[in-house]
């Protein structure tokens, strides 16, 4: 008898235990990360020091969102960005929108206009700042204080609340 036939065997075996093992895994991670649940919210009130280049007294409000081109979660909110983008030209007080972004400036603003988002300033993320990730979007009064923030998609509910605090 030849050993060639039970190798055979046993790895055609090990091939498919991996493939149902990968599928699994990729499956599972899909589910997981498909799942719209409520962005992590940012503790309101505190300072932000470290935000200060963006310069928020020169508007009553700011919106700092932080973005990745790569990121899926970025790309699937840019719908909301655009309507943040024009709730702030439209609303009764100075709100400035600033786009952060790994990438490098034009490239970041091309991927913006592609969706038709168009914020006050498009700027490359400084590399000394630490994000949980992306996207990551803080509300900032004039006076450098948090009013609002979250780190992931935004649900419906804190979209509305978002662009209710803007008006």
């Amino acid at each position: 008898m030849s050993l060639s036939r039970p190798i055979t065997v046993v790895s055609n075996i090990v091939f498919i235990i991996v493939c149902i093992i990968l599928t699994s895994v990729i499956t599972l991670n899909y589910l997981r990360t498909s799942a719209r649940a409520d962005a992590e919210v940012l503790e309101s009130g505190a300072s932000v020091g470290g935000l200060g280049w963006l310069h928020p007294e020169e508007a009553d409000l700011t919106v700092f969102v932080a973005i990745s081109p790569d990121c899926r979660f970025c790309t699937l909110s840019m719908p909301f960005y655009a309507r943040i983008t024009a709730a702030a030209a439209q609303s009764r007080r100075r709100v400035r929108v600033v786009i952060a972004a790994t990438a490098p400036v034009d490239t970041t603003k091309a991927y913006l206009a592609r969706f038709g988002v168009h914020p006050a300033s498009v700027v490359r993320l400084p590399g000394d700042i630490r994000l949980k990730g992306t996207p990551t979007l803080v509300l900032m009064s004039s006076t450098r204080t948090i009013v609002a923030g979250w780190f992931g998609r935004l649900s419906s509910r804190q979209e509305a609340t978002l662009l209710t605090l803007l008006s």
